[in-house]
């Protein structure tokens, strides 16, 4: 399969056009600015190519470097030190525009925006003083044995004309080349072509005032507009009345008028001054315009983050807050209405802990703490509203630190996330496991705990075990049915709760047994409370499903609680007693040895 390579007609336009533009800025320097007879002491046609190449593909840069050797040979048979060092001045000069843009663009793949700091002085130190340092070594060595002119003045007027040519003109050739200035005025709105044709033209004004008189030295003046111009229209601004400075300058100068006439010295003298002005212009502007763009990103993206973080705020189902390190609120999200606490705008201001409930602030507030000694970490908690204006909420909140410019703590964000619904789960949860289900009661497991504290206990808080055991519960069921026997339990674990206090432990153990714990109570008093409860049981009737009437006893064994005894032997010797009440003829009391 043939191959066919073609190159497009715009890559040739472009390279006769870097060419011919390369020619004309080396004939302009050697024909008018070799003052000395050796090196030129204004030097374009390198920054020009290095824009070129800085702009070009990088396929089509070494062919645009070998399309400028002939011409410069040409240029300096023509109007330079003639055939003897025509072809290595050539090659030294074409050689250093690619060795820049090479190693800049090494050094910083995206050269080329002007848009930091680090940028601009990447390309100063190597495009600007290390590469023509290089070749002013080898420029000077053939301009030596040429023209005659002493090596080191050659090596200083070749790298002063070549190093601040590169930072004076190289930056505003890129933004030409590079077609920053077609695609600025197809961006720009009809009132900003206006604001910017009014800021150029105060920039010439100025220019011209500068550099039109020869009596005041007012090179700081340009500054003045210049500086307008970055600030009002970024990179291009600042390009753009560097241009208009360079040209008008330029002008001026070389017609013998203008600040640089007051330089003693020569014309080359004072172009070199007025190139170093230039480059110190460049310099200072760029740099300007550089950390302008990228304030105006970061500006764009703080807007954008923030229009994001807001979004997501507004419609996030958590609730957002941010503390200062005193716990006063200042930021509650939207999300927080929903709740009924109160609005954003009135809690920004008040101190948190006033939502929390009061058993909670302590743990709240240490978390508020914990999590400003160490800002790396998040520390969760659950916490329940104050309940002012609707019942208490249940909140579960993760805490972290906010870290501010100078890595110090300012404030504590939290996210907050209702969990009313799981905590009353877990307490239903918990509920069921500890209770028994038909009664209400705790359930064995409960009331097992509860006993082996009671026994630890004995010696300081005196307290008995108390069984009962519902007399002929079996009839009941069989009779009346198994319904109605849940009747008789629930009337009777009904019965314990009313006749029992507060710190006592009533359970249902299984079937028809129930037992409690009572405490702060000796056997007498034990006695007591368990009469009253056999009493109201027999004294009492229940209703029957369809209708019938029940009437039933119970019977109970007490036991002191011995600290000495376990509970298996505690509840055998409470059986024991148990059973001698129903041997004894049911719905009595009885009392262990």
């Amino acid at each position: 399969m043939a191959v066919r390579l073609s190159v497009q007609p715009a890559t040739h336009q472009f390279a006769i056009c870097v060419a011919a533009g390369y020619f004309i800025l080396a004939s302009l320097a050697l024909h008018f600015t070799r003052y000395d007879g050796g090196a030129a002491f204004v030097w374009l046609a390198s920054p020009f190519l290095f824009a070129a190449l800085t702009v070009a593909p990088r396929r089509q840069r070494l062919s645009l470097s070998l399309w400028c050797i002939p011409v410069m040979v040409i240029s300096t048979l023509l109007f330079g030190l003639g055939w003897r060092v025509a072809v290595p001045l050539a090659l030294a000069n074409v050689a250093e525009a690619y060795v820049a843009a090479w190693c800049v663009r090494r050094t910083f793949p995206r050269f080329g925006q002007f848009g930091s700091s680090i940028e601009i002085f990447w390309f100063t130190l190597i495009a600007g003083v290390a590469v023509p340092a290089i070749f002013a070594t080898v420029g000077a060595l053939f301009v030596n044995l040429v023209a005659g002119t002493p090596y080191l003045a050659t090596w200083r007027d070749w790298f002063t004309a070549h190093a601040v040519g590169m930072i004076a003109f190289g930056p505003p050739m890129i933004f030409l080349l590079g077609g920053h200035l077609k695609r600025w005025s197809y961006a720009v709105s009809r009132s900003k072509a206006l604001e910017t044709v009014a800021i150029m033209a105060f920039v010439l004004a100025v220019c011209i005032i500068t550099f039109g008189q020869s009596r005041i030295p007012l090179l700081a003046a340009p500054f003045l507009p210049m500086m307008l111009a970055t600030l009002r229209l970024g990179r291009f601004g600042a390009v753009t009345s560097i241009v208009i400075l360079i040209a008008v300058a330029s002008i001026f100068s070389l017609s013998g008028v203008g600040p640089t006439i007051l330089v003693p010295g020569g014309m080359g003298v004072r172009l070199q001054v007025l190139q170093l002005y230039f480059a110190t212009v460049v310099l200072v502007i760029l740099p300007t315009a550089g950390e302008l763009k990228a304030r105006r990103r970061i500006y764009e993206r703080l807007r954008t983050a923030e229009a994001l973080n807001r979004l997501i705020l507004d419609h996030s189902s958590d609730v957002i807050i941010r503390l200062s390190l005193d716990g006063i609120i200042h930021y509650v999200s939207p999300a927080v209405r929903r709740y009924d606490v109160a609005a954003p705008e009135e809690l920004k201001g008040m101190q948190f802990e006033t939502l929390v409930h009061e058993n909670d602030r302590h743990r709240v507030m240490t978390a508020h703490a914990a999590a400003i000694v160490s800002p790396h970490e998040i520390f969760s908690i659950e916490w329940q509203t104050a309940g002012v204006r609707q019942p208490s909420r249940w909140f579960e909140a993760h805490a972290r630190a906010i870290i501010g410019e100078d890595a110090m703590v300012t404030g504590v964000v939290y996210v907050v996330r209702d969990v009313t619904e799981r905590h009353q789960h877990a307490v239903e949860l918990e509920l069921r496991a500890n209770t028994d289900p038909l009664t209400g009661l705790v359930n064995r497991r409960v009331f097992d705990l509860a006993l082996e504290n009671a026994i630890v206990t004995a010696e300081r808080a005196p307290a008995c075990l108390a069984i009962f055991d519902l007399d002929h519960f079996k009839a009941v069921n069989d009779h009346y049915g198994h319904p109605s026997g849940d009747l008789a339990l629930t009337h009777f674990a009904e019965i314990l709760k009313s006749c029992t206090r507060g710190e006592d432990i009533a359970a249902r153990l299984g079937g028809e047994e129930f037992a409690v714990i009572l405490y702060n109570a000796d056997a007498k008093e034990a006695a007591t409370i368990c009469e009253r409860i056999r009493h109201q049981l027999a004294t009492s009737t229940i209703i029957a499903i369809g209708g019938s009437r029940i009437s039933m006893t119970v019977s109970v064994g007490i036991k002191q609680i011995d600290g000495h005894l376990r509970a298996r032997e505690l509840f055998s010797q409470a059986d024991q007693a148990l059973y001698g009440a129903k041997n004894s003829g049911r719905n009595r009391i009885a009392l262990a040895a």
